[in-house]
């Protein structure tokens, strides 16, 4: 069965890949968003939405970035791709929110419906993140 990842897929892999060669490229961009936010407030595009941190998550992130070392670009994974097209066939139409599926599965076994969930993994630094991101 053949199965094409959408171009938005693409694109925000490409995006990542260029913030984890450049963290610091993303500051700012984060520093322009500090301006709208009000306490907890965060106004976009005449939306209010609430935060639970508010700017400070902001700084945060702008902090770990100045200090963040550039790492290597990510590899689109079909795998993966189909795994999280799968879910969101599942999830959307029932209206439901969360990381298990209707049938109980969890990430790492949709992804090994297609696969390898670790085949992007070279290092043991690779393999640690992998298996970190699992337990999110």
């Amino acid at each position: 069965m053949s199965y094409t990842v959408s171009s938005l897929a693409t694109e925000v892999t490409a995006e990542m890949s260029k913030v984890r060669q450049n963290p610091a490229s993303l500051i700012p961009y984060l520093e322009n968003h500090r301006s709208q936010f009000s306490g907890m407030m965060y106004r976009s595009n005449g939306v209010n939405m609430m935060t639970n941190e508010g700017v400070a998550a902001v700084d945060e992130a702008i902090n770990y970035l100045r200090i963040c070392r550039p790492c290597s670009t990510l590899k689109l994974s079909i795998g993966m791709s189909r795994a999280a097209q799968d879910h969101v066939d599942d999830q959307g139409p029932k209206g439901a929110v969360g990381h298990d599926g209707s049938d109980g599965s969890a990430s790492d076994e949709r992804v090994s419906r297609y696969g390898s969930w670790l085949e992007n993994a070279t290092s043991p630094s690779d393999l640690f993140v992998a298996l970190l991101r699992v337990c999110l």
